[in-house]
């Protein structure tokens, strides 16, 4: 569960996410970095940011030692990008780690990129932490609105999730022999690829095609006929492993949950320049141009006629997918979403200026 906390003025940056880092870098801001988490994630984390940015490793603990050393680090005006996720948070709703920065004087900004607040499990978490909040950030235009009804005091703005898109460029002129069709997400998301086995296994039949799966640690038990060839997902952008893959597809129902999602997985498709085929539910209307950049299917009639479609049609398939990388480029990169980032330190009255650490 991300957040970001600040304290004025903004003389230096902590960064404590890969996003938030090169946000806050196209801003102007030089920063320095601590990358919390395990050695493969902030060695992975490290590589990739900007050489503006120097970096510093503190082990991912969520024990007493490890606040106490990071508030001993920070200096007087000093602002702190945190990034949490859910193993610390769900081990504390106490919260002593923000609770603490709190009392350094720094201002708290939740940031929400799902639809937590729908979930019964999550809402003690979440609840928790908008209490502590000076603002909450959301990824969807839906869930902000959700977060306003809910929370009235709290001002509460639209804060777009970025996608990596400086560090890969999508080869298009790869093809090969078969179209390549991909599917990626959490194991426990299998049940989208197995729900539509039929219509692949009946679109197979009409155009061969081999399935992807960028999945896990482990190779699914996937029962189909299909072709399909496993790579297991590691790091925070998936988009190399997806080179090569024409079209991907995503199943969301539609229900309020759904509706709020800010739906990154169709972000990463658009990074690595394929065409979407994807439920028109929720900010997926946002993310894919029907035509232009992917299709939308319901019925399962829908969803067959929409891969034959992109997969009978190279040409069309194509500027499809070279559409979703320009829309990814323009709209959901982390310099495209730079302004939104230091929209929020406006509001709140901090000054971003560029201050070597």
């Amino acid at each position: 569960m991300p957040a970001f906390l600040f304290k004025p003025p903004l003389h230096s940056t902590g960064i404590y996410s890969d996003p938030l880092a090169k946000a806050m870098t196209e801003l102007g801001v030089v920063t320095w970095c601590r990358t919390a988490g395990s050695d493969r994630i902030a060695s992975f984390i490290q590589r990739r940011l900007p050489t503006t940015i120097a970096s510093r490793t503190l082990p991912y603990s969520s024990h007493p030692p490890f606040f106490r050393r990071f508030l001993s680090e920070l200096r007087a005006g000093d602002a702190a990008f945190v990034y949490t996720n859910r193993l610390l948070t769900d081990r504390r709703i106490a919260c002593p780690f923000e609770k603490a920065l709190k009392k350094q004087g720094a201002y708290y900004v939740f940031h929400l990129p799902d639809a937590w607040p729908l979930s019964p499990e999550w809402r003690p978490h979440v609840d928790a932490r908008v209490r502590l909040a000076d603002c909450v950030a959301t990824v969807t235009p839906e869930l902000t609105e959700l977060m306003r009804s809910q929370y009235p005091g709290v001002p509460c703005v639209t804060c777009e999730e970025g996608v990596s898109t400086e560090d890969f460029e999508p080869d298009f002129s790869i093809q090969g022999d078969e179209p390549v069709i991909l599917w990626s997400g959490p194991p426990s998301k299998i049940k989208e690829v197995e729900r539509l086995a039929p219509v692949l296994e009946a679109v197979f039949r009409r155009h061969p095609f081999r399935l992807r799966i960028v999945s896990g640690r482990s190779a699914p038990r996937l029962r189909t006929r299909v072709p399909s060839q496993w790579i297991p997902f590691f790091g925070t952008t998936p988009a190399q492993r997806f080179q090569g893959s024409s079209i991907a597809f995503a199943q969301y129902d539609d229900t309020p949950y759904g509706r709020c999602k800010g739906n990154f997985k169709i972000k990463t498709y658009l990074s690595a320049g394929c065409a979407v085929v994807s439920s028109p539910v929720g900010y997926n209307r946002e993310l894919i141009r029907p035509g232009v950049n992917g299709l939308f299917a319901s019925a399962p009639e829908e969803w067959e006629a929409a891969l034959l479609r992109l997969l009978s049609s190279p040409d069309e398939c194509l500027a499809m997918r070279k559409a979703s990388r320009e829309l990814a480029v323009r709209r959901f990169s982390y310099k495209a979403v730079a302004g939104q980032y230091a929209g929020v330190l406006r509001r709140l009255g901090v000054e971003s200026r560029a201050v070597t650490k």
